[in-house]
């Protein structure tokens, strides 16, 4: 997924979605389908983006109770010390009022010019 979409059928804002994309590029066969992500990117984010169109994979990959592991690489500004890298191990307030984060494993996988690689399951 290229950065600027975003992972949704239906934006109230009217912003372009990776649907619109997909679907653009997809054989005249394939567009009959109601196609699904299976997990989410944000608008600002680039990644891989598995889409299907089996609604029960997606329900079995995304839902909690199935507990499958997702793993994210996120490029960090700043060198990032030994405590704020345990505190996202810990957990992290979300915004919102959404409470506090699962814990999380956290591996430093490198360092970018004043930024931290890190890898978070």
């Amino acid at each position: 997924k290229p950065v600027g979409l975003i992972t949704t059928h239906d934006d109230e804002l009217g912003r372009k979605t990776v649907y619109d994309d997909v679907l653009d590029s997809l054989p005249k066969h394939l567009k009959k389908h109601k196609w699904h992500a299976i997990g989410r990117l944000d608008a600002d984010t680039d990644g891989l983006l598995l889409l299907t169109n089996d609604g029960a994979l997606v329900h079995h990959a995304t839902h909690p109770s199935s507990k499958v592991p997702k793993t994210y690489m996120a490029l960090c500004r700043g060198i990032l010390q030994d405590e704020q890298i345990d505190q996202l191990r810990r957990g992290v307030e979300l915004s919102g009022g959404l409470g506090l984060s699962l814990p999380a494993e956290i591996e430093v996988e490198g360092f970018e010019e004043n930024s931290t690689w890190l890898r978070i399951t």
